[in-house]
């Protein structure tokens, strides 16, 4: 990276509504400006080696950059509450950095993760200044998003998690890091606050002392309640009226976030321009030429009132997975250009669930799946539950931030083995099948317990019989018509359960098959229901089981990307 003359000013502490003073560091060009602004939000530590570079790219381009501890976090006084309190901190700091005159009072708003949804929630709060954001990897409901997707508790992203902010909410030593005498009390204040607050908890016995409550209130709000809406921007659209890129991962444990913002978003007329990018990433810093392209082009246009042509470029980007004839990995595929999300040419279609054996899986089952229904009364298929079980199937891979989990999927063939797990196949292709969009699991299912977890993973299964994990849903049976206020099941009585399996872009190649596994578990991933159950799954005239894909026709529209 060339050298760029960058001023910085650490540890503003500005005043929030209620009082608390967050510590933010400003950088700019030289000068006096006034400058177009970013705002960068989050509890990782404003601190970190990577926002040199952040402050490096931005001021080399004529911004001012402002990144900010969130409360509780860093430097930043007051407590960490999760998200409960990023739609007013963020409407603040926004509107602070807006009526600085160094600072020309258009704000742009810029995050991955965490700072995406500090931006996606102060949105509709509409403070001055606000001109437009790009938001990445981030989430529209927090609850079906992140912690609860499905009504299933998320063990292995939650803790590994909140191991990775409790080290920035927790004591932090007192650094002189420079500026007058009240930044530097300020800094002492928050350093020694929560040290005593440690001290505190150890005498009263309180388990952990460090500052993980945010994890286990949000453990015990286990439905989709208040607590759950303050963190969430889908009952807000109307208010969300900014200009955004959103860009997601097809990997990424929240990748319905992006997905849900983009179409929420640009389904309000007054929002103005809205504009996707979907890869095949996981959860990690995106420095693909795509990302870093139009992101400067956009706060170009917005910011600086430079005609930078990114509006008159296509406003969906999705990265089709195995769209290259050449492609072997899960990251391998094409860029292709799109007006719309969900696809307006997508056929949806039913791939039913039957009890004919497949001869392609080890699994106790080893069912088909066809676009033919049932045209006879098929016994259905058991799966014996047990929670305390040594086998339980399941893993961390796949939307996991826990460590060394953070992947594209893996071959589930030794779950499919392992007696936890029952698999429907396709026949082999005879030719190239596109599946791109939204995905439901149609399942008539029932128990002998008043709950059960159901698991559906989507696999491409190779000619060599790897079977590769592309997507998955899950769904506790209880929360099966509503979050809120879930309803336990009868035992014995059968229930038709829609799984919303999260999105992909996936070219399944002639020669290969489409795998549908369903299982009652998928541990450590995510907490295993407590229940013992013997428990059946349904595929007859009367109680079709089926997987709807939503099918692309080759050759059908949208336009191949060279990027």
């Amino acid at each position: 990276m060339q050298e760029v003359d960058v001023r910085v000013r650490r540890d503003f502490y500005i005043r929030m509504r209620d009082g608390v003073h967050l510590a933010t560091d400003v950088y700019h060009p030289p000068g006096p400006g006034p400058f177009p602004t970013l705002v960068s939000r989050s509890p990782y530590g404003k601190d970190a080696p990577a926002s040199a570079d952040r402050a490096r790219r931005w001021v080399g381009l004529g911004y001012a950059l402002v990144l900010q501890d969130c409360r509780g976090s860093g430097h930043s006084e007051g407590e960490y509450r999760y998200y409960l309190d990023d739609a007013e901190d963020g409407h603040d700091t926004v509107a602070w950095a807006a009526r600085q005159q160094w600072s020309t009072g258009r704000v742009g708003v810029i995050g991955t993760s965490y700072g995406a949804n500090a931006g996606y929630l102060l949105a509709p709060t509409q403070p001055e200044g606000l001109t437009a954001m790009v938001c990445g990897l981030g989430t529209s409901n927090n609850y079906l998003d992140g912690r609860w997707r499905g009504g299933v508790w998320h063990v292995a992203h939650a803790a590994h998690w909140a191991q990775i902010v409790e080290a920035n909410t927790g004591p932090k030593p007192f650094l002189d890091g420079g500026g007058d005498a009240r930044t530097m009390a300020r800094r002492r204040r928050v350093s020694l606050t929560r040290a005593r607050k440690t001290v505190e908890r150890m005498r009263a016995g309180q388990g952990n002392p460090l500052s993980t409550d945010f994890l286990l209130e949000s453990y015990h709000h286990d439905t989709l309640d208040d607590y759950w809406r303050r963190q969430s921007i889908d009952d807000k659209y109307d208010r969300a009226v900014v200009p955004t890129i959103h860009i997601g991962g097809w990997y990424d444990q929240f990748e319905r976030g992006n997905l849900e913002c983009y179409k929420g978003m640009k389904g309000n007329p007054e929002a103005g321009p809205q504009m996707l990018v979907m890869g095949a990433w996981f959860h990690a810093a995106i420095d693909s030429p795509v990302v870093l392209r139009l992101e400067e082009a956009w706060f170009a246009h917005w910011l600086m009132g430079e005609d930078a042509g990114v509006l008159s470029e296509a406003p969906v980007r999705i990265f089709v997975v195995g769209a290259d004839p050449n492609a072997e990995g899960p990251q391998d595929g094409r860029w292709r250009l799109e007006q719309e999300w969900p696809l307006a040419r997508t056929q949806y279609t039913h791939y039913y669930l039957h009890g004919s054996r497949s001869g392609s899986a080890a699994s106790p089952n080893d069912g088909t799946l066809t676009t033919e229904p049932c045209a006879a009364d098929e016994p259905p298929d058991a799966l014996s539950y047990d929670p305390d079980a040594r086998n339980l199937s399941g893993s961390i891979g796949l939307r996991s931030l826990a460590i060394g989990a953070n992947n594209p999927g893996s071959d589930q063939r030794e779950d499919e083995a392992g007696g936890q797990v029952l698999t429907y196949t396709t026949p082999v292709l005879d030719e190239d099948v596109e599946v791109t969009g939204e995905i439901t699991v149609e399942l008539h299912a029932s128990g002998t317990a008043v709950d059960q977890v159901w698991i559906a993973h989507l696999t491409d299964v190779f000619p060599d019989g790897t079977s590769w994990l592309r997507t998955d849903g899950l769904l506790k049976a209880s929360h099966r018509t509503s979050h809120a206020s879930p309803e336990p099941l009868t035992p014995g009585e059968a229930y038709r359960l829609e799984i919303e399996v999260w999105p992909t872009s996936q070219v399944f190649r002639r020669g290969h098959r489409i795998r549908l596994d369903l299982m009652n578990a998928n541990f450590p991933k995510t907490e295993p229901c407590p229940y013992p159950s013997e428990n059946r799954v349904y595929h007859d005239r009367e109680r079709p089981s089926c997987l709807i894909l939503p099918v692309i026709p080759t050759g059908s529209g949208g336009s191949w990307g060279a990027e």
